[in-house]
């Protein structure tokens, strides 16, 4: 199946609330990553303020909205949690130093006894954990065990890609045998982990898709694996973690549009993706 992977374009823009921000006219040959470094803003929150989709393309001659003070609070500040066997949700909240309260409304619980060991909690970004070694542990071992592979992209670096996946550099270049780590090609695949035999076809029924687990890769932003549909074809879905949107390839192998979830099965896939990759990224 032919991988279309410059398809791969953010079609929908979401609107963010207002802050006291400036605006800048940014300087010729400048681009969003540029304005992005100048001013110390991630580029997502960066293209999310401005409802741009492609951070590639020209911005000269026009103006650019810098996020002054308190950022907007977004999913991606809360933090999720892995339920473990023997948790409930008030041992939970001593853990975190927050009421049960708190957590049951955050996740629109309906009693404290609707959880199940292996599912994600969230719990609100003002708690404070009294033990974060232990929980990024486990949250590392829970993202390196879903993200295989890097697809790389234009502005990509080993040391980006290193941040991005919370994987050494000396890793990723000894694992992809990288003689030159300042020559690396937009478009080469890159391993993030040592191949398993005992994950090479470890599937996870969503609906009446069956998703390939094992092999999910990171490419520009979204996720991206193989999937097999009720008629046992292959095809390629992907999930991207900032708008919580979903896409898939067509019996030609070329993407469709981004569209948000109207399924049950959509939103659990959402979830159980990005919850793994947000809490890669927290500390």
């Amino acid at each position: 199946m032919r991988f279309a992977f410059s398809s791969l374009v953010l079609l929908l823009a979401l609107g963010s609330k207002a802050y006291a921000d400036i605006e800048i006219i940014p300087k010729p040959g400048d681009d969003l990553r540029k304005v992005s470094k100048e001013y110390n803003i991630d580029l997502k929150t960066l293209m999310h303020k401005n409802n741009i989709i492609n951070a590639n393309i020209s911005i000269e001659n026009k103006k650019i909205i810098i996020p002054q003070g308190e950022r907007p609070v977004t999913l991606t500040k809360d933090i999720y949690y892995k339920i473990k066997p023997g948790d409930t949700i008030s041992k939970i909240a001593r853990e975190y130093n927050i009421t049960s309260h708190k957590i049951i409304k955050k996740n629109r619980l309906g009693s404290p006894s609707q959880i199940k060991a292996g599912d994600y909690l969230l719990i609100p970004v003002n708690a404070e954990r009294k033990n974060s070694l232990g929980n990024r542990n486990l949250i590392t071992n829970d993202y390196h065990e879903l993200v295989t592979y890097h697809l790389i992209s234009k502005g990509d670096s080993i040391s980006k890609i290193s941040n991005i996946h919370n994987v050494t550099k000396e890793t990723i270049i000894e694992l992809n045998k990288i003689a030159d780590p300042g020559q690396i090609k937009i478009g080469t695949k890159l391993l993030l982990k040592k191949p398993s035999s005992r994950n090479k076809s470890s599937f996870k029924t969503y609906g009446n898709l069956k998703i390939n687990w094992s092999q999910w890769e990171y490419a520009d932003g979204n996720y991206i694996t193989s999937a097999i549909n009720p008629n046992k074809k292959n095809f390629f879905i992907a999930v991207n973690c900032i708008y919580k949107r979903l896409n898939n390839t067509d019996i030609n192998g070329n993407w469709k549009e981004w569209v948000f979830p109207t399924q049950d099965f959509g939103f659990s896939l959402i979830k159980d993706v990005c919850s793994i990759v947000q809490n890669n990224t927290v500390n």
